[in-house]
C-alpha cells in the first residue's frame, strides 16, 4: 500500500515540477520555434488562442479524470486489503482457539490417569476424554479463505485450507462421541498438529501461525 501512495505522490510532484517549469520551457528557441510552426496553421490570433484553450481543457479534463479513477483504484485496494488483513486475523484466532483445545484435552487426559506423556498404549484414554468434545469452528471459514489473494501466497491458502480440513474432521469425530472414530485420525490429525512434549504445536505449524498474525497486523 505504502508503494501505490509512493507512487501518487510522486506523479503528483512530477506534474506541479512540470507547471511551474513551462514558462522557463517556453523560453527555450528550439521550444518557441516548434509552438510557431505548430500554430502556423492560422493567422487568426483569437482562433489561436481559442485552440490552446480548448487543447488546455482537454488536457486538464484528462488528468482530472485519471487522478480521479487513480485515488479510486488505491482507495478501492487499501479497502480490500483491510478487509483480507480482517479475514486473516479471524482464521488464525480461530485455527489458534481450536488447536489451544486439543491441548487442552492432552492435559486433561494426564492428569486424569497421571501420565507424562500418551504412549501408544494411552490413546484410548485421550480417545475416551475427547468423546463429545466440541471445536470451534465457524461456518464462514471457506468464505474468508476464498478473499486472501492479495496478501497471501496461494501455497499458504491451500495450507489453510488443509489445516480446517484437518480440524472439520477431529471435530466430527469428537462430536460422535465414538472413541474408534477419534482413535482412527489420532496420528493423521489430531498429532499433525501437536509437538512432540503434547504441550505446544509442532514448530512448522507455530511458525506459520505466526506469519499470519504478522501479515495480519
Amino acid at each position: 500500500m505504502n508503494k501505490e501512495h509512493t507512487k501518487v505522490h510522486r506523479a503528483i510532484i512530477v506534474f506541479i515540477i512540470l507547471i511551474i517549469l513551462i514558462p522557463l520551457i517556453l523560453k527555450i528557441p528550439i521550444v518557441k520555434d516548434v509552438i510557431s510552426y505548430w500554430l502556423s496553421f492560422s493567422e487568426n490570433d483569437e482562433y489561436k488562442i481559442a485552440y490552446i484553450q480548448l487543447v488546455g481543457t482537454c488536457i486538464s479534463s484528462f488528468i482530472a479524470i485519471y487522478g480521479a479513477l487513480w485515488i479510486h483504484k488505491v482507495t478501492t485496494k487499501h479497502e480490500a486489503i483491510k478487509k483480507q488483513k480482517n479475514n486473516i486475523s479471524t482464521i488464525y484466532y480461530e485455527i489458534k482457539t481450536n488447536l489451544d483445545i486439543i491441548l487442552q484435552i492432552f492435559d486433561e487426559t494426564k492428569r486424569k490417569y497421571n501420565l507424562k506423556k500418551i504412549s501408544q498404549n494411552d490413546i484410548n484414554k485421550f480417545c475416551n476424554i475427547a468423546c463429545g468434545k466440541n471445536l470451534q469452528l465457524s461456518e464462514t471459514w471457506i468464505v474468508n479463505l476464498s478473499q486472501l489473494d492479495l496478501i497471501l501466497r496461494p501455497i499458504d491458502i491451500m495450507r489453510i485450507y488443509k489445516y480446517y480440513k484437518k480440524l472439520l474432521s477431529i471435530d466430527l469425530a469428537f462430536k460422535s462421541g465414538n472413541p474408534q472414530k477419534i482413535k482412527e485420525i489420532y496420528i493423521s490429525h489430531i498429532c499433525w498438529f501437536v509437538s512432540c512434549n503434547e504441550q505446544n504445536f509442532n514448530q512448522d505449524v507455530e511458525q506459520f501461525l505466526k506469519m499470519l498474525y504478522d501479515v495480519s497486523q
